[in-house]
This record gives structure tokens, sequence and C-alpha cells, in this order.
């Protein structure tokens, strides 16, 4: 019962009751010892007895199972689950057959699994949760594999304390959760659920390197290299080319493979790029211990010796070691940052190998583990900084398993925050993967020194090394994930552009050209387009090197009169430049029809029939001559925001969402009208004017938002429209 003890306390400060037991044969409870045969086939029965004892009503249990508990709860349930919610939280569940009336009947699962000799990943429950968690059904943790892509705050493991007399044995082992944890757990509980029910999976890091992804485009400014140690062992590598490495039938493609035969050739490159180049570069050496890390970087630096002909060079270098900052030209004393650090001038450039391996020798912090005789039990940082430009060469202390290094006391320590720091440098990587709008190199101090990486205008090259013996298998497959993560550094998104309604993939190629053709010819000083008839002003994206460019496109409707009478917003070439400065987007600014410099006539009145005669014969062949895709956003003021929601309805596939700005449309209170897809609407704004009134702002809120506004809509300054236009279009860009 110690195992889940640490979660009591928080269960019952949430309301819950606890029933909590030791299995017969296990912890306080009478039984051999070990002899879990004799009372397997009737567990099952056990639990439910003892749920009717304490006279539970139907549907109120949840289960935390650990190891046989888990089997004992998924026996209980597939024999009687009225008594049970369905949800079930296991660690290290275990049993020995899984039973399909329960992978039918249960609500969702929470699962933990915790490597170790009794708990295999041959074992089935592990095989079996893995699987379902593949369709969406459990969330699973394998600790282990959440520790290797960084998500180190996700891992729930065990800690032991020696207690005389608390149970058949001295030792007692218990869960050790953090906040997070408890707070996932409590909300996991709380959940409703139907039976059964689909829980999101948790996303998976990719193998498919940015090379490889034809969703994107690796960085021009960052190269992964692989650095294999040779051996002459047995290897689990299935094949070797010049930038490519097959294992488990998996190819990931780097920018090159670094062995014994070239590995002098591709320093040299390394290093001649960084002299002929205007930008700084940081060098950085990943690997599990023993892999030849520290190697790779003497070879490294002594090739840059070699190279710099400069005679004015200053370095600084440091390390960390547990999690403090050390000034190795200062005797390794420790200090607050990076500025702090001594800098020391060279005279030449032959000084710089031998300065960096005297101190190395001397202040580098190593020790031996199981592992490695020579381990590197700090990250090392050296700042090479010529006339306008640094290199920085990182060699990074190496990621071990301990249930293999067996390291203890000051080790044990050392190897944890090496494995910590590591971790948060995954997470930071995998950030780039997942597209995720905040990159946490605040973490840690090593994620804060490398942040440059992801900040600064500088070239990165990452070196990682691997042993490749059959035994060094996990170790090998986890540098390789290490890199794969490396290479979406800075990449660039290649913006999904969705297949249109109705349009074949001709029609879809041609709108791309039109694009191409055209996303030069926007100027303030307006142009007819002859064969649309139609009066055109705007403004180029200013972004460079984009795929699709979000769109914005102003419709209005009474041209200068607007300003006249009061409405303080119209189109004028300070409203779009005013909208340039702010948004990184194309601006597209038609006169609507039998206004300003277009030709032809329309209605004034925001009539449904008028609206979509509109939308039809001018609004589409405007979004084709521009090439719009899918990031398109609709803009509309006045008569143009009505417009804009009847776009909305009849060319719903062709954009992404719209912006009404003092909306004018004759049947505000139908909503049957306003059928928008989630998110659709990106903002409903409201500016005072003669004609736009309170009353009128709360209807269009109501109506769009499928939500009554609470008191009076807030009027907004132009400044304040700007800023909130600036802002959809900063979030379609992401």
């Amino acid at each position: 019962m110690f195992s889940w003890s640490k979660f009591f306390k928080p269960l019952l400060n949430s309301g819950y009751g606890i029933i909590s037991l030791d299995a017969p044969c296990f912890g306080r409870s009478t039984g051999p010892t070990g002899q879990v045969n004799l009372w397997r086939i009737n567990d099952g029965d056990l639990i439910l007895n003892l749920i009717k004892s304490f006279k539970l009503p139907s549907n109120s249990v949840h289960i935390l199972g650990q190891c046989m508990g888990a089997a004992m709860s998924i026996r209980a349930f597939t024999k009687s689950s009225d008594l049970f919610t369905g949800t079930f939280i296991f660690i290290n569940a275990t049993i020995g057959t899984w039973p399909s009336k329960f992978e039918s009947n249960f609500g969702r699962i929470l699962a933990w699994h915790e490597l170790d000799d009794d708990h295999m990943r041959e074992a089935v429950c592990y095989k079996n949760l893995k699987r379902l968690s593949e369709l969406g059904r459990v969330e699973f943790i394998d600790n282990v594999e959440y520790q290797e892509i960084g998500r180190n705050e996700e891992v729930l493991n065990t800690n032991e304390v020696q207690v005389e007399g608390i149970s058949r044995c001295d030792t007692v082992s218990f869960k050790n959760p953090t906040l997070r944890i408890i707070d996932k757990v409590l909300s996991f509980l709380a959940k409703p659920i139907s039976k059964p029910s689909l829980v999101k999976n948790i996303p998976k890091i990719t193998n498919v390197t940015s090379i490889q992804n034809s969703k994107v485009k690796q960085s021009s400014r960052v190269k992964i290299l692989i650095k294999l140690r040779p051996s002459d062992s047995e290897t689990f590598i299935d094949s070797i080319t010049s930038d490519t490495i097959r294992v488990k039938n998996l190819d990931y493609k780097f920018n090159g493979i670094i062995t014994n035969q070239n590995a002098q050739r591709m320093y040299e490159t390394e290093v001649s790029d960084f002299l002929k180049g205007d930008l700084s570069k940081i060098i950085f050496a990943y690997g599990r211990t023993g892999s030849g890390k520290s190697y790779t970087i003497v070879e490294l630096i002594t090739t840059v010796s070699s190279a710099i002909s400069s005679n004015s060079i200053s370095i600084k270098y440091v390390q960390i070691y547990n999690e403090k900052l050390h000034d190795m030209l200062s005797s390794n004393l420790t200090i607050l940052n990076l500025e702090s650090a001594t800098s020391l001038s060279l005279p030449t450039n032959s000084d710089l190998i031998r300065v960096v391996s005297n101190i190395y020798e001397e202040y580098r912090t190593t020790k031996s583990t199981n592992m490695n005789d020579t381990s590197s039990r700090s990250h090392a940082l050296l700042y090479v900084t010529l006339p306008e430009k640094t290199l920085c060469v990182v060699d990074l202390a190496g990621n071990e398993r301990i249930l293999r290094s067996h390291v203890s006391g000051t080790k044990l320590k050392e190897s944890i925050n090496i494995n910590t720091s590591l971790s948060h440098l995954i997470r930071t990587l995998n950030s780039s993967i997942t597209s995720s709008k905040f990159i946490p190199t605040r973490d840690s101090l090593l994620t804060r020194l490398l942040a440059p990486i992801f900040f600064e205008n500088c070239s990165v090259t990452l070196l990682a090394c691997m042993r490749i013996e059959k035994e060094n298998e996990r170790e090998g497959v986890g540098t390789l994930k290490f890199a794969v993560g490396g290479s979406y550094i800075g990449v660039k998104k290649k913006k999904k552009v969705k297949d249109f309604k109705g349009l074949s993939e001709d029609e879809i190629e041609r709108l791309k050209g039109n694009y191409e053709e055209t996303k030069n010819n926007l100027s303030l000083q307006g142009q007819i387009i002859e064969d649309l008839g139609v009066y055109v002003k705007g403004l180029n994206t200013p972004i460079e090197d984009e795929l699709e460019p979000t769109t914005l496109i102003l419709l209005h409707y009474y041209g200068g009169s607007a300003i006249e009478n009061g409405s303080g917003c119209c189109w004028s070439n300070s409203d779009i430049l005013r909208f340039s400065n702010a948004c990184r987007c194309r601006i597209i600014v038609p006169d609507l029809p039998g206004h300003g410099g277009s030709l032809g006539k329309i209605s004034p009145k925001p009539v449904k029939s008028n609206l979509t005669s509109i939308t039809k014969s001018f609004i589409l062949p405007l979004l084709n001559h521009f090439g719009c895709g899918s990031k398109t956003i609709i803009y509309g003021y006045d008569f143009g925001g009505g417009l804009a929601l009847n776009i909305s309805q009849v060319l719903k596939e062709r954009f992404e969402g719209i912006i009404v700005h003092n909306g004018s449309y004759r049947l505000e209170g139908r909503r049957e009208d306003f059928m928008f897809r989630k998110g659709f609407v990106k903002d409903v704004l409201w500016t005072k004017s003669i004609w736009h009134t309170q009353s009128k702002a709360k209807m269009f809120h109501n109506l769009l938002f499928r939500e009554k506004s609470k008191g009076k809509v807030k009027m907004l300054t132009e400044e304040e429209v700007v800023e909130r236009v600036a802002a959809v279009v900063e979030k379609v860009n992401r």
C-alpha cells in the first residue's frame, strides 16, 4: 500500500475516499512471500468482495494499481464492471493473460512503466498498453523513453526507505510524483468519460530528420554530423552511406557521417566555413559517455589552431559542473555568468591548443565509471574570439544510464545533474519539431548559454558521437533521436496549402502560378486589373522566404465619404501603411464595383442575395487573380463586414477566416445564416461612429460568438484596431 502513499493527501484533499491494501503474499498481508501463483485465480473476487464489504455504490470506484495490483483490478473489472467508473491508473502493470473483454469495456487508462528486471518490455501488459496507446485509447509513459526525449517532468520514479519492522522486509518502496504528475492524476480522475472513450495520445517525436521531411526546409545555418567511434565488434548498424545511417530498417539522413577515413577533411571544412563566413559559429558534441566526444573536440580544436591566421585571438573557457558555472582560466573559480569569465589574449594561434590542453588536464572534471574510465562530469564551453566573430566549441558531458554505470554518492549526484541538463536541452530541441510557440531555453544553465543556437544569427554544427557496438544499441538510437531533434533548429515550416473545395490539382497549380505572377504588382498608387475591371491598391509581403504568405484583403463600401461622416475608418494610403507596418502579410485593397476606380455597379443593400452575387462575380475572381491560398483573411468594414460574412458562407473552404468591423447585414438576427467552423470568425471590432451603435455592436457580438455579451461592447481606438488585426495575422503566420 506504500506505493501510492504520496498520492493519498492530494486525493483526500480533492474529496476522494481511499481504500488501500497489500495484496496477499505482499507487504503486511498474509501468505508466503513470493507465492503469488496460489491466489491469482481468485484475486478478482477478492477486489469485488472488498468493494462490496464497504457497500460502495455502482460506478464509483477508480483503480490505482501497481504491478500485480493492476492484474487484480483488471480481472475484477472483467468479472463485474458495474462497480467501477472505468478509469484506471497503472504503474508497471503485470498480468499473465490479457482479457479481450477488459479491452472492449474499460473507459480510459493512464499508465507508467519503469523498466527493471521484473518489468520488461516483453511483458504482456506492456505490449498491450503500448498497442492501445498507438490507437489513442491509453496514455502510456515509458520512463526511459521519456527521459531520452527530455520529458523528465512526466516521469514517475520510485524511492526506497529502510524502516525496521514495517513489513515482511525492512525496505519500503514508494512512488515519488512531481507536482505536475499529481495534478495530472487528479485531472485524469476528475474528467468524465464514456465507455469506451478515446484519449489524446502523447505526441511522438519523429524519427524523420528535417532533411527527409517534405513539410519543412532545413535551416541553411544548421548542420548535423554523425561521428562514429570505430569498433571491430558486431554493430547494430544495418548500413552506412556518406550521409545516411540505417538502423532497424529506418533511414536517418543527416548532412554527413564522420568516420576515421574522412574525419580530418570534415573538421577542416567546418573550420573553413567559419573563417570564410560572416557569422559566429557554435559547434557542440553530444553523445553517451564513452562515445568519443572529448577526443573529437580535441581534434577539432587542433584543426582550429592550425587554420587561424589572425594574431588577434582571445579565449574564454568555462565548465558547468553540478549546475554551477566555473571559470577554468581562473583556477576553476565559480562565477555568476559568462560575462564574468576571464578573457585571455593569445599572441599566436599556436598557443591555442597548448593553453586549452593544459587547462583541460588540470581543471576539467572527469571520473571513472563502469561505462568509461575517464567520464566527463561537466559540460565544457570554449569561446575563441576573432575580430567581429566568435567560435564556441561545446563538449557536453556524456548522458548515461545509471543502471549501467552503477554510480553512487557524488557520482550519482553528478549523473543526475548531467542527465537533467541534457534533458532540458533535448526538450528545447524538440520544441522545434513540435512547432512550440515557446522555446524553453531558461530551464537550465546549459540551455541559457546555448540560447544563441535558437535566437541569434549564428551557424550551428552538431557532432552527434556514437558507439556502434551491439550492446550500445539503446544509447546509439537515443543519440540519433537527439540528432533528429537538432536538425529542426531554425527550420522554415512549409506552409500547408489546403485543397480548395471543388478545385482540381491543375486549378490549384494555376492559383500558385497566379501568385508568383502578381506578388510584386501591388502598390499604393493602385492599378486597374483590366480583365476584372477592378481598381486595386495594396502592398507586397515584407516576409522573406515565405512559401505561402498570409494575405489580408480589406473590404469597404463608402470610400472617402465615410471619413467625412465620422466613421474614422476608411482604407486610405495611411491606413494601408499602418496595417503594413504592424502586420507581416500581403495587403490587397480593392474598390468594390461602381465605387472608387472600379467599373460596374452594385446595390447598396446589405442583403443576402445581393452579397452572394458580389461574392461570386467580384470576390472569387479577385482571389483567383492574386492566387490567394488558404492563408487569406477577409477584413470587412461596414458593408464590407456584411460582405465578409457572406463570403464566409459561399467560399468558406478558400480562406482562413474573417474579421468583421462595424458590420452591416440586414439579417443579423438569423443565426442559421452563419454556420461557421470553430475559430473562423477571428475577431469582431467596433469603433464609434454615427451609424454604428452599442446595440448593434452587441447584436453582432452575440450572433458571431454564440454567446451574450456582458455589458457594453468595448469601443476601440484606431491603434487598438491595428493591434487586434496584427494579432490575428501573426497567429495565422505561425
